[in-house]
């Protein structure tokens, strides 16, 4: 709803300033929340000597990168209300940056379903009177508002929930325990940083390189496009999420590090695969559906970024793998190398294609990154096939595509149902013949 009211113009201007406070306000993060996430998973008590230092120290910082922002916004040309616009948007990030700090807290202890709480009352806040002001007529700067006031109501939910259902942290915070802490979680803060970076660069470049600060419609497109994607990174989170505390442990359940990674990559996969054969088939209908004529030029890029959905989740999760085994520096020079191919690539593609130039850019990117860190994954938990375990869900992807070009594509509500029974049609017998050793992990993981 709000890509049509804003219009793909103001909608481009949210997608910019998002995408630039979104990395800037990784640099705050230094690794902290995934420092907390694997400390507590293995020490519970450790919480009161890191939650309330690292919870001041990101305050400081993310207060510190929102006047950079700020400088950045006013130095590109934008109009005073779209810069007002845009800072609401960068405080809103920096206060869900400081959420998932508590959140971090709730993964480790097992207590996911308190994450989940926090995400619905922010989200649900969000939509809810963001929905009820673009109906009344509200532009960019009021929607921003309200997005704002949303991270703001998600954190008091997580505030309360930390202290009432879990522990309150005792203590006060000690600045000379700070350098420290951020020495420690400085490789998984790069790692985490630099991935946030290669998944928003795409966005924020294609604001810089074409003209942005009269006509925002080309980052519009894409970001309609990225937008539908994005809507399914919930999906890997909360799954390398829930692995964490067994991937910090090493072991458990009967499971090898190896033997788990290779069912985690391939179930995870399959998930996404089926998300992201429906992106690129059904790309046309679906933008329709969501965004309105207006937005016709979202198609290209939908067609090309939907395959994001399977590439971001399994990078997310083997980067998660090597934090929890306490090695993300091995995830860096990957990642590092991939960024810059990924700049190169949009400095290419993005003056002739434009939107769709950003969203080919990014996934050969994420492409090269799966393959270069699942090889350094393998080295780290022990040989298991990369190659099988994302098989199946390429293999189901071109039975649902075959049969889509088949039929046409013009019409989804007969053609959709028969493209997921194709897609079913491959991952089944292969569970049940070349992977059938898996059933019995699955039924015990369901408790059966």
């Amino acid at each position: 709803m709000m890509a049509r009211r804003l219009g793909s113009s103001e909608f481009g201007d949210f997608v910019f300033g998002l995408s630039l406070a979104q990395i800037l306000m990784l640099v705050a993060g230094v690794g902290s929340e995934e420092l907390i996430a694997r400390e507590l998973a293995r020490d519970p008590n450790r919480i009161h000597d890191l939650f309330l230092d690292v919870y001041r120290f990101k305050t400081i910082l993310l207060s510190a990168l929102w006047l950079v922002m700020w400088g950045i916004v006013a130095l590109a040309g934008y109009r005073l209300q779209t810069q007002l616009a845009m800072l609401a948007i960068g405080a809103g990030v920096a206060v869900e940056s400081n959420t998932r700090t508590i959140n971090a807290v709730f993964g480790a202890l097992e207590r996911s379903h308190l994450i989940a709480v926090t995400l619905i009352a922010q989200r649900g806040l969000t939509a809810g009177f963001g929905v009820l002001a673009l109906l009344l007529g509200a532009k960019l700067l009021i929607v921003s508002v309200v997005f704002l006031l949303g991270s703001v109501a998600g954190q008091v939910v997580a505030r309360h929930a930390l202290r009432r259902k879990v522990v309150k942290p005792r203590g006060r915070p000690d600045r000379s325990r700070w350098p420290a802490i951020v020495r420690a979680g400085l490789g998984f803060g790069l790692v985490g940083a630099g991935y946030m970076v290669l998944i928003r660069i795409d966005g924020t470049l294609l604001g810089l390189l074409i003209p942005g600060a009269e006509d925002n419609s080309q980052l519009g497109y894409y970001g309609a496009a990225y937008r539908l994607v994005e809507a399914t990174m919930f999906i890997s989170w909360g799954f390398s999420g829930a692995m964490l505390p067994w991937l910090a442990r090493g072991q458990g359940g009967g499971l090898s590090p190896a033997r788990g990674m290779a069912i985690a990559i391939k179930l995870l996969g399959v998930v996404l695969g089926a998300l992201s054969a429906g992106f690129v088939l059904f790309a046309e209908p679906l933008v329709d559906l969501f965004y309105g004529d207006a937005y016709a030029g979202a198609v290209g890029p939908m067609r090309v970024i939907g395959a994001m959905a399977l590439i971001y989740g399994l990078n997310s999760f083997l980067g998660a793998v090597l934090i929890s085994r306490g090695i993300p520096l091995r995830y860096l020079r990957p990642l590092l190398s991939v960024i810059a191919l990924n700049v190169v690539l949009s400095l290419l593609l993005i003056p002739r294609w434009q939107a769709s130039g950003a969203a080919a850019a990014a996934i050969v990117s994420g492409v090269v990154l799966l393959f270069w860190v699942g090889l350094r994954v393998r080295a780290a938990v022990g040989d298991f096939n990369l190659a099988a375990a994302i098989g199946v869900p390429l293999l189901a992807a071109a039975a649902a595509t075959a049969a889509t070009l088949v039929i046409g594509s013009d019409r989804p509500l007969l053609v959709a149902p028969l493209a997921a029974v194709a897609y079913l049609g491959v991952v089944i017998p292969l569970e049940l013949t070349v992977f059938r050793s898996d059933l019995a992990v699955y039924r015990r993981a369901l408790g059966r």
